[in-house]
């Protein structure tokens, strides 16, 4: 995860079945880098981000295909 050009470390990255934080699938926290990994069933996701002091989008959908 990124700020602009800056990799933020610390990023809650939640992973969700349901819009407005329903059904909590996965969550992951950034490294140093930016990066976080996971390993979600194939399926819809709503993602959320979360780090005191910054401002995401919330809720953007994603599909995780097989791969």
């Amino acid at each position: 995860v990124k700020y602009g050009v800056l990799p933020l470390d610390g990023v809650r990255v939640q992973l969700y079945t349901g819009t407005g934080r329903v059904g909590l699938a996965y969550e992951a926290y950034t490294d140093a880098l930016g990066v976080f990994e996971m390993w979600p069933d194939p399926g819809v996701y709503y993602v959320y981000l979360d780090l005191a002091g910054y401002v995401f989008a919330q809720g953007t959908e994603v599909e995780v295909t097989e791969p």
